[in-house]
């Protein structure tokens, strides 16, 4: 791949903007999602409160509870494989220099994707 990359400096140039394009168009997406997830959690809380006004069946609050275990699984899958997509991206554009030395990380507009990561953590 480093020497196809390598033959025509057009193409790598168009590569290098679009993983710059895909990379903030992914971090974006991360963002949203840390700040959706973050939401649905404090929506479990407010729905156990409101279970427990509710006074629900046992069965109803296990199966209640059980759909939003799952639903922290998917959360946490979603969150492992954005950060794995930003990852990459950070490497790509990372390497970027050393694939094309001339270059000098002139076609690198906004660094690497975390630079761009406007959320925290949390």
């Amino acid at each position: 791949m480093a020497s196809r990359t390598l033959t025509n400096d057009a193409d790598h140039e168009f590569r290098v903007r679009r993983a710059e394009n895909n990379s903030s168009v992914v971090d974006a997406a991360r963002g949203d999602f840390k700040a959706f997830r973050s939401t649905l959690k404090s929506l479990e809380g407010y729905l156990q409160d409101f279970w427990c006004i509710l006074k629900l069946d046992p069965a109803i609050k296990e199966s209640l509870d059980a759909l939003i275990m799952e639903k922290r699984m998917q959360c946490e899958v979603i969150d492992l494989l954005l950060d794995n997509l930003v990852s990459r991206y950070d490497r790509y554009l990372n390497l970027v220099t050393h694939l094309h030395p001339h270059s000098n990380g002139s076609l690198l507009r906004n660094g690497t994707v975390a630079e761009l990561h406007q959320y925290t953590d949390d």
